[in-house]
């Protein structure tokens, strides 16, 4: 009898925690599809320089596993770039630390593909990048709209990007948690961008872990319940 309160309280703690856990990932990013931009809330998202610094700067995806044809089991990643003003000029995204090229294949929405290597941080090209990126480099671009797409067979995880704008100029956006570390797969802090740095091994979804959260809720009334006999 003594026993029962004991675990009435454990398990309340233990939703109330999950609870939290929930609420966190009901205003974070989707690793499969979602946006990033300077407007959201202004500059704390994204950090960007002159022009687009500005409410209409945005980086959306969409990632799928492929199930059929002969990229079976790859993975489909697609990005759009979209500002009210200045062409992008080229785009740097991270990816798996030392991927070889043939990690990746069908690309599309870039004249030219550069990478996976290593750019450097304030080179000459990308005068504003914090750290090094490890990464691929879509170039010779043109456009205020622009879709990129590609598979790859590395699962998408959190990470960085870069963009610059061809012009003259400090013209230049990137993810507010860029970092010169590598991102824990499980992290979802709203400052990251879904990009092909895993492993295979898929991240839950707040859905997997709403449906557990619902259990310990349940196990919670249980126990009321059973403290009441």
């Amino acid at each position: 009898m003594k026993k029962r309160p004991i675990l009435y309280v454990l398990t309340l703690m233990i939703s109330v925690v999950i609870l939290f856990a929930l609420t966190s990932q009901a205003i974070a990013l989707n690793l499969y599809s979602d946006s990033l931009s300077w407007a959201t809330p202004d500059g704390t998202t994204m950090y960007a320089g002159n022009e687009w610094a500005d409410a209409g700067t945005k980086i959306s995806w969409d990632i799928n596993l492929t199930d059929t044809g002969t990229l079976a089991g790859w993975w489909y990643y697609e990005y759009t770039w979209i500002t009210t003003k200045k062409d992008l000029s080229h785009f740097l995204l991270e990816v798996t630390n030392d991927a070889p090229a043939n990690d990746f294949s069908d690309f599309s929405g870039a004249p030219k593909i550069e990478g996976p290597k290593t750019f450097a941080a304030y080179n000459s090209s990308d005068n504003n990048m914090p750290y090094n990126l490890y990464g691929i480099k879509f170039d010779e671009l043109t456009g205020t709209n622009v879709t990129l797409s590609f598979y790859s067979t590395h699962s998408p995880t959190w990470g960085d990007f870069y963009a610059k704008d061809g012009a003259g100029g400090d013209v230049y956006a990137y993810n507010a948690g860029f970092s010169a570390s590598g991102v824990s797969d499980a992290l979802n802090d709203g400052v990251h961008i879904a990009v092909p740095n895993g492993n295979g091994t898929q991240v839950p979804e707040p859905m997997t872990l709403l449906l557990f959260g619902m259990g310990l809720i349940g196990l919670a009334g249980f126990g009321r319940r059973f403290r009441k006999e």
